[in-house]
C-alpha cells in the first residue's frame, strides 16, 4: 500500500524540524524525534524542548489542469512550544518567539519540494503569540505553512 501524497509531505515537514540544530544555523535544536510529532498533543505537558505538532488545516485549494492533472494547495499548521528562561533581554519572550520561528522557516525552506513530493512549500507569517508569564516562561508559536503539490487526479499517492 502506498502513502498518500499529503501524509509523505506532512512527515517530510516532520523530518525536515527534527533536524534543528545549530548545524543548520537555528538557535534552538531538538533534542528527540518525539519532540516532532504529527499526532496531537498537549505542548504545555511536554518537558523537552523545542517540541512541535504538525497537524493539516482544513480548506485549501484545487485547481484542475488538462490531462487530468490537479494542483492541490494546502494548509499546515505547525504549533510549537519552547520557555524562554535565563535570558537577560528585557523581551525575552518575544526574542524566543522571533527565534523559533526563524528556525522553523530554516528547517521547511531548505528543501521546499518537501523531497520532490510538492512544487512549493510557503512559510507564511507566524500568527500572534500565545506567550505565558512568570514564572511559567513558556511561548508557544503557530506557524501557518502552504505546500502546493500537482499530481494526477485520481492518484493520491501521488505520481
Amino acid at each position: 500500500m502506498s502513502t498518500p501524497v499529503r501524509l509523505a509531505v506532512l512527515q517530510s515537514i516532520v523530518d525536515a524540524l527534527r533536524a534543528m540544530g545549530p548545524q543548520i544555523g537555528c538557535t534552538y535544536q531538538v533534542a528527540r524525534d518525539e519532540d516532532v510529532t504529527l499526532d496531537r498533543r498537549n505542548l504545555a505537558t511536554v518537558f523537552s524542548l523545542p517540541a512541535f505538532v504538525v497537524e493539516p488545516e482544513g480548506g485549501g485549494q484545487r485547481e484542475f489542469l488538462p490531462a487530468n492533472r490537479i494542483k492541490d494547495r494546502f494548509p499546515v499548521v505547525i504549533y510549537g512550544r519552547v520557555d524562554a528562561t535565563g535570558l537577560s533581554d528585557s523581551a525575552r519572550r518575544l526574542t524566543v518567539f522571533e527565534q523559533l520561528a526563524a528556525d522553523v522557516e530554516r528547517c521547511l525552506t531548505r528543501d521546499i519540494t518537501r523531497g520532490g513530493l510538492a512544487i512549493d512549500t510557503r512559510v507564511l507569517p507566524p500568527r500572534e503569540p500565545y506567550i505565558e508569564l512568570d514564572p511559567v516562561n513558556s511561548v508557544y508559536l503557530e506557524q501557518p505553512v502552504e505546500v502546493v503539490v500537482r499530481r494526477i487526479y485520481g492518484q493520491p499517492e501521488g505520481s
